[in-house]
């Protein structure tokens, strides 16, 4: 499972694939992005928990990651 998700997002500056389910504060203030990816062998089911600050997602969000690009 973490390679399918590494695989898919490892060009993506903004985006990290984490070991353990993060938090909003994780992310607090910048334009990163979060995301957790599990297999529950019980249900079978897949598991995905993603953070993002969103405040920094409008004009000056963009810019600071234009910039950071």
């Amino acid at each position: 499972m973490d390679a399918l998700f590494d695989d898919a997002y490892h060009d993506e500056g903004f985006v990290s694939m984490v070991k353990h389910p993060p938090a909003t504060k994780h992310v607090l203030g910048s334009n990163e992005f979060r995301a957790f990816a599990k297999v529950d062998e019980r249900t079978g089911r897949i598991l995905v928990i993603g953070v993002l600050d969103n405040l920094v997602k409008g004009a000056a969000g963009q810019a600071i990651q234009a910039f950071n690009v």
